[in-house]
């Protein structure tokens, strides 16, 4: 779990991430920093996951890599899909998303070295 929980704590110190949360696809919570209700979350995530893939598959894209969630006077939220598990990274919502998910493709880069 040393793995995870460096990760996820170079996730966190990406600009504008204000928290995160790993759970499987079927919405078991694995790991959560920062985030209120994280059961609640992490289930809400799995749904978000399944409806993706299911609108994605009836409009012909190839794959889904992540979902953006735009919540009104809060911070947003980002759903990254990892074959078997989803990574929610909550954002400040005047933080650039195209910059949060450039690092966090770095992360892995530089982890994977």
């Amino acid at each position: 779990m040393a793995d995870l929980n460096e990760i996820s704590g170079r996730i966190m110190e990406l600009e504008g991430v204000t928290g995160i949360l790993v759970a499987t696809v079927e919405g078991q919570l694995i790991l959560s920093q920062e985030i209120a209700g994280p059961v609640e979350m992490a289930s809400m995530m799995a749904l978000c996951v399944i409806n993706g893939e299911a609108v994605r598959q009836s409009i012909g894209f190839t794959r889904l890599n992540s979902i953006h969630l735009f919540i009104e006077h809060s911070d947003d939220f980002i759903l990254i899909f990892l074959s078997k598990y989803i990574v929610g990274i909550r954002k400040a919502n005047k933080a650039s998303t195209e910059e949060i998910l450039k690092g966090f493709r770095n992360i892995f880069k530089h982890h994977n070295k």
